[in-house]
């Protein structure tokens, strides 16, 4: 079981009890306008995608998104984790936090626990990706010590987003 500790956080594997928190992120706003409607309108629909995506990356890769809880109080806050894409070469990172938890930190805490990983791992490169208009993101990246390579598409896609890099080093 992939599980990691900051001061304030525990980053852990989805389970299928992390559905209706997951139906409710994936339908806020800016989940919606930034990553992406994954049609996950139902708690079953949610399920699903714990056992169809989350729960595949773990075994297949030894990573992927995990949910982000803070330690006092086991408040479910978010997604953060490492994503391998077929399409690139190196692992990219990734994070959402509900809205109700912006500007405590914890995205930036989850990140950097995630990119210690990510070194422990060997990774030698690690990629970001964020729509242009994602500025909170956009800033995120760059604290965490990415530059911004160019722009990228996704496979069959035809949003243009910005694609950050980062070499890591053990």
């Amino acid at each position: 079981m992939i599980t990691h500790r900051t001061d304030r956080l525990l980053l852990r594997e989805a389970e299928l009890a992390d559905a209706p928190f997951l139906m409710e992120l994936m339908n806020q706003p800016d989940w919606l306008a930034y990553i992406g409607d994954r049609q996950i309108y139902s708690v079953e629909a949610a399920e699903e995608y714990v056992w169809k995506k989350l729960k595949p990356s773990y075994q297949q890769n030894g990573f992927g998104l995990l949910m982000i809880e803070r330690l006092d109080d086991q408040q479910k806050l978010g997604l953060c984790g490492l994503i391998k894409r077929p399409q690139f070469a190196y692992p990219d990172i990734g994070y959402a936090l509900h809205s109700d938890f912006y500007g405590f930190g914890y995205a930036r805490e989850a990140a950097m626990a995630v990119m210690a990983d990510a070194m422990q791992l060997k990774v030698d490169k690690l990629l970001a990706i964020t729509t242009p208009t994602n500025v909170r993101s956009v800033n995120l990246l760059k604290k965490l010590g990415m530059t911004l390579e160019g722009n990228v598409q996704l496979e069959g896609e035809t949003e243009v987003l910005y694609l950050f890099s980062c070499k890591m080093s053990s």
